[in-house]
């Protein structure tokens, strides 16, 4: 397959306020409480949500029985925070669907489960300082969960249960503990990557993104062409 197969929203950040737009699909983010600011991201711009209260919100999307998530993050400090997810506070219920969370030096990808308010976890060390890659998806036949950091650090789990299908929005930024950091390149996929291509968007560390402005999509593993291009003949 190749890494546009199934991939349902990608959101490049590049926005410096106001709604950020999902370059794929229509579930754009918009604005919650408030201004969420940016800085110089991975590639591009980066959503800079560092204020309480002030979140992006694209409303009630993004479950899905199989699922991926890919992106890159920067964060200053590692504080108890909700960076992302489709989910309630406080704490998770029968409405939540996944959340990514940190505490105690490490980054937490929570599913929520049976149609109650169980969790199961997989999690990773937390890194600040530096733009760091993210992947975690969740298999809904199997119930497998994996993790990674910059592609070579993993983490697995089995789920206790089917994913929640919940009713909460899905969400950046909390409303009580903000993330001190920055977010951008976020890549959900409607199926679970391959270790190949979860390698392939790391790509060593130089990143592999989606890019419709310049009618590329995600090169391929080796970065020496794209997967696809559009032309006036159609996608080819």
């Amino acid at each position: 397959m190749a890494l546009i197969d199934n991939l349902v929203s990608y959101y490049k950040m590049d926005e410096t306020s106001g709604i950020r737009y999902d370059a794929v699909g229509s579930v754009n983010l918009s604005e919650i409480g408030g201004t969420v600011g940016y800085i110089a991201g991975k590639n591009g711009n980066a959503a800079n949500l560092t204020s309480d209260a002030v979140r992006l919100d694209g409303g009630n999307n993004h479950y899905y029985t199989d699922i991926t998530i890919s992106f890159w993050m920067n964060v200053t400090t590692v504080a108890s925070c909700w960076y992302m997810g489709k989910y309630a506070l406080p704490g998770l219920s029968a409405q939540s669907s996944w959340v990514f969370w940190s505490n105690e030096g490490l980054l937490y990808w929570l599913i929520a489960h049976s149609n109650s308010s169980a969790i199961t976890q997989v999690e990773v060390a937390h890194t600040t300082g530096a733009w760091v890659h993210y992947v975690a998806s969740y298999n809904g036949t199997s119930k497998a969960m994996k993790m990674y950091k910059n592609y070579s650090t993993t983490d697995t789990n089995t789920c206790g249960g089917a994913m929640n299908n919940g009713t909460q929005n899905f969400q950046l930024n909390s409303y009580e503990n903000h993330c001190n950091g920055a977010i951008g390149e976020v890549g959900i996929w409607n199926r679970v990557l391959s270790d190949a291509e979860v390698e392939s968007l790391y790509k060593n560390g130089r990143g592999n993104f989606y890019d419709n402005a310049v009618e590329n999509d995600f090169d391929n593993a080796y970065g020496r062409a794209p997967i696809f291009k559009i032309t006036n003949r159609g996608m080819e």
